[in-house]
C-alpha cells in the first residue's frame, strides 16, 4: 500500500501522467471484512486519502444519485474511497515513451 500510495502521487503531479488519470472514486462492496482492512492499513500509514466506511443507503446520494438504485444485497455498508481513480493506459504508455525517446 505504501507503493501505491507512492505511484499515485506521481499520477497525479507529473506531467508524462496527470493528463491521462482520472480520479473518479471507488465504491468497494465486501461482507469479508477488506473494508475494516483498508481503512486500518491507510491510519498505519497515516494516510490523508478520502477514505470510509458509508452507510450503503448514503451512497445512493453521492455522485448526483448514480448509484440510487443499486441493490447491494444485504449489504449495510460500503468502502467509499474517493481519492481513487483510473488511468488511459495506452494513452499514458505513449506518453511516457515520447518523453523517453525525446530525452525529457
Amino acid at each position: 500500500m505504501r507503493l501505491a500510495r507512492e505511484a499515485m502521487a506521481i499520477w497525479r503531479s507529473d506531467p508524462a501522467y496527470k493528463p491521462f488519470y482520472h480520479e473518479t472514486g471507488l465504491i468497494w462492496i465486501d461482507g469479508k471484512g477488506f473494508m475494516q482492512n483498508v481503512i486500518k492499513n491507510y491510519a498505519q500509514l497515516e494516510a490523508r486519502e478520502k477514505v470510509r466506511v458509508v452507510k450503503a443507503e448514503e451512497v445512493g446520494e453521492l455522485y448526483g444519485g448514480m448509484f440510487a438504485n443499486s441493490n447491494y444485497n444485504d449489504m449495510t455498508e460500503v468502502l467509499l474511497n474517493e481519492s481513487s481513480g483510473w488511468a488511459e493506459a495506452g494513452e499514458v504508455l505513449e506518453s511516457v515513451i515520447g518523453t523517453a525517446t525525446a530525452g525529457g
